[in-house]
């Protein structure tokens, strides 16, 4: 809720946890032209999630078998759409004093910026405060901004601040769900091939690259 307009110093978080999944695609032909749709199924869980955060993903491609003129190389071209969603709840509490800077010009500007927040708040809190959803922020935001603030003072001034903490918590999921797909793939040989896939739509933009290697175990008999 401060971290804008004031520009504020994000602490680094380092979260240990793991991850398991499974997946599986599903592929047709007819001629030079197949389908497929991948579907994958993921659970992480990190020290910074109360509980697993489950994601679904799931990808539909048609494209088109290509063949060089001697056939000796080939390649597909494809287009598609790839679906994400996921969703997940993170809890925590950050000590104060550990994210304000040490650097005092930093403070002042810190400072600055913070009651320049608090002032224009209170030049529109009736109207900010009657939204749906602002009326809890309204009865914390005030008084946080106000405890930073002497906190900011106390290291100005030298003086070591106490010890508060503000407790957080926060729902996640992707801004968008949704994209377009685009890519190709190039056969040199029955064992390396070359992939290349780039998905878009509004701001998102994704790109994937692979060189793949098939191992050979048995050879059929002619």
């Amino acid at each position: 809720m401060i971290s804008e307009p004031v520009d504020w110093p994000i602490p680094e978080v380092q979260n240990d946890g793991w991850g398991a999944g499974f997946g599986t695609v599903l592929a047709a032909g007819v001629g030079k032209v197949w389908f497929s749709n991948s579907y994958s199924f993921t659970w992480t869980n990190t020290t910074a999630t109360d509980e697993p955060v489950f994601a679904f993903n799931t990808g539909f491609r048609v494209g088109m078998q290509v063949y060089s003129r001697n056939r000796k190389h080939s390649g597909s071209i494809w287009i598609g759409a790839n679906y994400l969603n996921y969703s997940g709840t993170n809890t925590g509490s950050y000590l104060i004093n550990q994210i304000i800077p040490e650097d005092k010009p930093r403070l002042e500007d810190l400072k600055d910026q913070l009651e320049d927040m608090r002032e224009g708040l209170n030049d529109r809190y009736n109207d900010w405060c009657t939204q749906p959803g602002n009326g809890p922020k309204c009865t914390i935001l005030d008084p946080m901004i106000e405890e930073i603030v002497n906190q900011i003072e106390d290291k100005l001034s030298d003086i070591e601040p106490p010890d508060v903490y503000i407790d957080y918590l926060f729902d996640k999921e992707p801004a968008q769900k949704w994209n377009m797909l685009v890519g190709t793939q190039y056969h040199y040989s029955k064992h390396w091939e070359f992939r290349v896939e780039v998905g878009f739509w509004n701001e998102k933009f994704t790109t994937s690259a692979n060189v793949n290697y098939r191992f050979g175990f048995w050879h059929r008999k002619k």
